[in-house]
């Protein structure tokens, strides 16, 4: 279900030209050719399979309204309105926006479908949508700036909020390729990305400057919890990545010197943790989490997944 990218893959690459030579740049070119399903890595079939089962939780029984909240540059948003589903997308970065209006209008998509909002209340109205999606967001935004945006989901969200991010336990970071920086604290890891020098160099930021704030799932948990909303797992069926991609941290690799002698006890006790009851996708590399506003007791899932 590949979607129209011509233009809005090569205006892209032009934007990403800065950071040509370190680690996040064929990364992000990776990620883009992925989400515009120009290579088939899985995405468009995991999201056509994930939405229906979201509208299920909704109770739905007309086509959802969907905003992705944190668009970027507006794949996911596109990509939905390809599946037949009504979706537009809000972000902060107008460089990001130029490019979601490229790949909107090149797929026969209103540009106006892409808004702009640098904070404050939403502008969109009470309830205006049964679904919201936040793909690669959370790791993004501070406490400070999460306890204005709950609210605001809850306040113009009816049926459920969805959010996939990494989870603060993984081994290696994302955006820069280096082992066990999102364990430290935020301002020894950003001191210690720019010791690493120029290949590791983050530059994804407004202004390059170091904006991930990884989480745990308590901690993820424990912020929506605080404004209203339970939390709940999809089915592993509806993982992305993919858990055979992804590998839980209970399943780590043994891996050589200094890195087999620290996978060995993270992997034992992750195991030991989930014996005694925690929630196994406590310890997935990657969240995809389900939250419902609390009292509003969610319809059952699909038959089957």
């Amino acid at each position: 279900m590949s979607i129209k990218a011509e233009r809005f893959l090569r205006a892209a690459a032009e934007n990403l030209e800065p950071l040509r030579g370190t680690f996040i740049h064929p990364q992000v070119i990776r990620d883009l050719r992925e989400k515009t399903e120009q290579v088939d890595s899985g995405y468009g079939r995991w999201l056509a399979a994930l939405l229906p089962w979201l509208c299920a939780r909704c109770g739905l029984d007309r086509p959802p309204r969907v905003l992705d909240f944190g668009c970027g540059s507006g794949e996911l948003a596109v990509l939905m309105n390809s599946l037949g589903y009504d979706a537009v997308g809000v972000d902060v970065h107008a460089v990001h926006l130029r490019l979601a209006r490229i790949l909107a209008e090149e797929n026969g998509l209103s540009a106006d479908r892409f808004v702009l909002h640098e904070g404050g209340p939403l502008p969109f109205p009470d309830g205006a949508f049964d679904i919201v999606t936040m793909d690669s967001v959370l790791e993004h935004v501070s406490d400070e700036v999460l306890e204005q945006v709950l609210p605001e989901l809850r306040r113009v969200c009816s049926g459920v909020v969805f959010a996939l991010a990494p989870n603060r336990l993984k081994t290696h970071d994302d955006h820069t390729g280096l082992a066990l920086v999102t364990w430290l604290p935020r301002g020894l890891a950003a001191m210690y990305v720019r010791a690493r020098g120029p290949y590791h160099r983050y530059g994804i930021s407004k202004d390059s400057s170091w904006d991930v704030y990884s989480r745990t799932f308590w901690s993820a948990r424990h912020r929506f919890e605080q404004h209203g909303f339970s939390v709940e797992f999809v089915p592993d069926e509806l993982v992305y990545p993919p858990l055979e991609v992804a590998r839980p941290l209970y399943e780590l690799g043994a891996g050589r010197g200094w890195k087999a002698l620290l996978v060995a006890p993270v992997r034992g006790l992750c195991r030991v943790l989930v014996a005694m009851g925690t929630p196994r996708q406590a310890f997935y590399p990657y969240f995809n989490l389900v939250m419902t506003r609390a009292g509003r007791r969610p319809a059952p899932g699909p038959a089957g997944v």
